[in-house]
């Protein structure tokens, strides 16, 4: 009887204490039938990184070129959430828009993003000036929107009512000390009164759109609809019923001009331009503030950087810069390789066998 481990023992019968007197309390094992409290962690962008690992180089982003220039499409999901991420963990939101913000941290972000979508490619588009517009247009969006999450954080610790409740209150993946600023910025004059208007003109909103996070543009691309078809699918519920009264009269007057242009485009045997869609609902809906209903942003142009807002440098050519690559030899090898590839009868192509080009050659009769 010797070897038996006696009641509520420590578990290997050599002297342990028992866990709790009487050996009647309960297991470990009902311990772990409570469920642990869920935390949030800390924000990834998965479906990028699996996206940068299937693909081996820097994502695309597609342009809506029609109305917005906006980036659309997954790879705008990818994008913004980068973005939010990037803002939320370094950048302060304490400042009153994005084009306040410090340049330093405009450029960090600008660095970082270019590892991973190919903004350079946005330079060579035709669009190039809009499309860089209508991207900053994305990023300052973003910071809104970082702000007021920022904002909603504040409120739900403690608010204006425990000011230093909430600033104990560090949200996940945003440092102290950014915390600290965000805080101090929503208590200044300025804030609480732009607030107040904020709140106002959201009040005078005639309908939200029901496609969530994805733009009337990114709807459109992603699956494939016709702006009208859009603004029906994002003024309805999963069985077509109009969110409001406002939208769907909306709808019926956008349709009926579409209907009218049909018509007059038959008539005059399709002869006639036709507006465009953003032209239509502009009309139709009208815009506000430099934003069409139911389509967004107006394009904007740009000529500073894509990312930062940082104004491009013009390079300045002198005749001392121009002797600089002169005296250079791996320059002049270059331009000689060029001139010959371009004007082999003048400049010592192979091609010539040496010989010199006559005066009367063909290519120069062709001239005349």
């Amino acid at each position: 009887m010797a070897d038996v481990m006696g009641m509520g023992h420590g578990g290997d019968g050599a002297g342990d204490q028992p866990p709790c007197g009487g050996g009647f309390c309960p297991g470990n094992h009902q311990q772990d039938l409570v469920p642990r409290k869920k935390t949030r962690g800390k924000a990834k962008n998965l479906k990028l990184d699996a996206e940068l690992r299937r693909t081996g180089r820097p994502l695309t982003l597609p342009i809506d070129t029609e109305c917005t220039f906006h980036p659309v499409g997954k790879p705008c999901d990818y994008f913004t959430r980068e973005v939010g991420i990037y803002m939320w963990r370094n950048i302060p939101l304490d400042r009153s828009g994005w084009k306040n913000v410090d340049q330093f941290e405009k450029t960090s972000l600008d660095v970082h993003l270019k590892a991973k979508f190919d903004l350079a490619q946005v330079e060579k588009d035709i669009h190039a000036s809009k499309i860089k517009g209508g991207i900053q247009q994305v990023i300052q969006k973003r910071f809104s929107d970082r702000k007021h999450y920022a904002k909603l954080e504040f409120l739900k610790g403690g608010g204006y009512a425990d000011i230093e409740g909430a600033r104990n209150k560090v949200p996940e993946d945003m440092t102290r000390e950014n915390w600290h600023k965000a805080i101090r910025h929503f208590l200044t004059p300025e804030h609480i009164k732009r607030s107040l208007a904020n709140a106002a003109c959201r009040g005078k909103q005639r309908y939200a759109n029901r496609g969530g996070s994805s733009s009337y543009a990114s709807t459109s691309f992603k699956e494939s609809l016709q702006r009208l078809e859009v603004f029906h699918k994002t003024h309805t519920d999963k069985d077509g019923n109009f969110s409001s009264s406002v939208a769907e009269e909306d709808y019926r007057r956008l349709v009926l001009e579409y209907e009218a242009l049909s018509q007059r485009s038959c008539e005059e045997g399709g002869s006639s331009s036709q507006p465009g869609d953003l032209a239509i609902f502009e009309n139709v809906l009208g815009s506000r503030r430099g934003h069409t209903r139911g389509i967004g942003p107006k394009p904007c142009s740009s000529t500073s950087r894509v990312v930062s807002g940082e104004e491009s440098q013009t390079p300045q050519f002198s005749k001392a810069l121009f002797q600089s690559w002169f005296q250079n030899p791996d320059f002049r090898n270059e331009l000689q390789n060029f001139l010959s590839s371009s004007y082999p009868t003048k400049f010592g192509s192979e091609d010539v066998d040496g010989e010199e080009a006559d005066d009367g050659s063909d290519d120069d009769m062709d001239m005349i």
